[in-house]
């Protein structure tokens, strides 16, 4: 091979490597990889989220709020959304003044927002972008993830969110990256009576409508990745109690469990608080004392969502070891490992 074939075939090379790592980058169902400089010059401080989702249509209406620190000048401000859903307006909210809509456009799997002005290093940049529509179905939750639309055993609807591998932008905009945590989070959901939505972080409200629906109001406190933010809606009943951590503080520890398997949920609930005990013991106090240990119940097999754990073992301790019985819930103890490890302590990429 001449130094001319070798220089053009390294060329070609070189081409196709980066294309590849573009069309991934651009690919809605690709969490993570290398971030545009539009969205490294920026870190989060906050999501206000508000969601309605509507189960007979199987669709969700909603807004999201970013607030995040500009670390570099920034003529545009860009958030990851699927392209399944559709981007009605965006708003930017500038310090003291009322809220301005502002251009954008949609490319690929990215929503690329135009200031009013180039935002400068060491503001705070706020915008509100109003979105909804039809969001991934599950394929294979939660290994190949989404949302899912089901029913329980009675019939009612049984509707969550597992995304782990695609990331939060399935059914949210959002900086889809696992090295940007929000500091804290608001988590508004509104769905139809009688359902409950159980999310991140510590319940602050629940609020009436009087047409039907009513918004279930979370309050996330601490750092979050994104992938854990998770919705879980059914007819739950809620076994709780407060538990005494190691560090000698209280929190509150939930489990959303359905109706038909309230007495099973009641036995499980003190395993629950024996797999904290022992993590508690070996690693240290549990890390979001200030908002909840929660557990829901999920038609897929379990995922590690901050606070809500999802829970889809079927109340059987061989659920994930190939038949043979530890004496112990495998999935949900390894579920509440991630509460320290993966959660607690994150990797910075993937």
């Amino acid at each position: 091979m001449t130094r001319l074939s070798r220089v053009l075939g390294s060329t070609i090379l070189l081409l196709a490597l980066t294309t590849t790592a573009g069309a991934q980058i651009n690919d809605p169902y690709d969490s993570g990889g290398v971030l545009l400089p539009e969205q490294a010059a920026y870190d989060v401080k906050h999501y206000d989220l508000s969601v309605q989702v509507f189960p007979d249509t199987q669709t969700i209406q909603g807004t999201v709020t970013v607030h995040a620190r500009v670390a570099s000048p920034l003529a545009w401000f860009v958030l990851d959304l699927d392209p399944r859903l559709d981007v009605t307006a965006v708003q930017q909210l500038p310090d003291g003044a009322d809220p301005v809509s502002v251009s954008f456009e949609r490319r690929d799997a990215r929503i690329w927002i135009k200031p009013v002005s180039t935002l400068q290093p060491g503001t705070l940049a706020r915008f509100t972008v109003t979105y909804g529509g039809s969001p991934r179905i599950a394929p294979r939750p939660p290994w190949d993830g989404g949302i899912q639309w089901e029913k329980t055993p009675s019939g009612a609807d049984w509707i969550t969110t597992s995304n782990q591998m695609i990331g939060a932008d399935v059914w949210w905009p959002v900086k889809d990256h696992v090295s940007d945590e929000p500091a804290t989070m608001s988590i508004r959901i509104r769905v139809p009576e009688p359902l409950v939505a159980a999310s991140n972080g510590r319940l602050m409200d629940v609020v009436p409508h009087g047409d039907g629906t009513r918004t279930y109001v979370w309050r996330v406190s601490n750092p979050i990745n994104v992938y854990n933010v998770a919705l879980n809606i059914a007819p739950y009943r809620i076994i709780e109690d407060t538990y005494t951590s190691v560090a000698g503080d209280t929190f509150p520890m939930q489990f959303f469990v359905l109706p038909e398997d309230y007495e099973k949920g009641m036995i499980l609930f003190e395993e629950i608080k024996d797999h904290i005990a022992f993590f508690e013991d070996v690693v240290g106090p549990y890390p979001f004392r200030s908002d909840k240990y929660g557990v829901a119940q999920t038609p897929h097999l379990g995922m590690e969502h901050q606070t809500i754990i999802a829970y889809g073992a079927n109340f059987s301790n061989t659920s994930m070891t190939r038949g043979n019985d530890l004496g112990f819930d495998a999935l949900h103890h390894h579920e509440a490992a991630h509460e320290w490890w993966g959660n607690l302590l994150t990797n910075a990429s993937w």
